[in-house]
């Protein structure tokens, strides 16, 4: 099994204090409670500030793609003089729109996991397919199973295109260790749909070292 750890309150704390010490407040995105405890450390951090330092802590309900785009977003919008909750209602209504699919390229990282409860059924009886997986209300969950690799990954793309149709999208490349298969997909992506914002990052570390080198995944939502 791999294990990550999540940073502690103390250090959490440390942190706030720093950026609020002008007197600004902080808002502290996060990669998903659901596959993570770094959200419940900064909650016990903020508990631990709240005296000194407004802090806002929001669960992204997903990862690194996706926080990267609420924190390109909560920073636009910050520089045009938005306040802090018209920024929080907007990373609401990302966290409602995001979609994240994510297909494996070995599945004995998986097997070897402890975290990943609904990858069970398809490594114990699947080991011949890629499993197609999604994150779900801040949960991964297995949406399909496909034959080859390239298929998995064209199918990443189809099921972004049957929650999006035409509309124009912000989208993104996740990977671990895959940088030239997520560059490709990016160029896919781009001929397919109209895409707005588009950047290629690695996948967050909590899923990453779960879920093995070679898994890649896309990040998508209505603009």
């Amino acid at each position: 099994m791999r294990e990550t750890s999540q940073p502690a309150p103390g250090l959490l704390a440390d942190v706030y204090r720093e950026a609020g010490r002008q007197g600004d407040a902080v808002l502290s995105l996060h990669i998903t409670s659901k596959l993570s405890g770094t959200y419940n450390s900064a909650v016990l951090a903020q508990a631990m500030v709240k005296d000194e330092v407004h802090v806002e802590v929001f669960d992204s309900l997903a990862g690194s793609g996706a926080l990267g785009f609420m924190a390109w977003e909560a920073r636009q919008m910050s520089l045009a003089g938005a306040g802090l909750e018209e920024i929080l209602n907007r990373l609401r209504a990302i966290r409602e729109r995001i979609l994240i699919f994510l297909t494996l390229k070995d599945l004995k990282f998986a097997q070897m996991s402890g975290r990943v409860n609904a990858l069970q059924y398809a490594v114990a009886s699947l080991l011949d397919v890629k499993p197609i997986v999604g994150l779900h209300e801040g949960a991964l969950d297995v949406q399909g199973r496909v034959r080859s690799r390239k298929r998995a990954l064209q199918h990443l793309l189809d099921l972004v295109a049957e929650k999006v149709g035409q509309a124009p999208i912000n989208f993104a490349v996740i990977h671990a260790r895959a940088a030239e298969e997520a560059a490709d997909l990016l160029q896919q992506a781009q001929q397919r749909f109209t895409l707005k914002q588009t950047f290629i990052a690695p996948l967050c570390t909590s899923v990453a070292a779960n879920l093995g080198p070679g898994t890649i995944g896309v990040v998508a939502y209505r603009v």
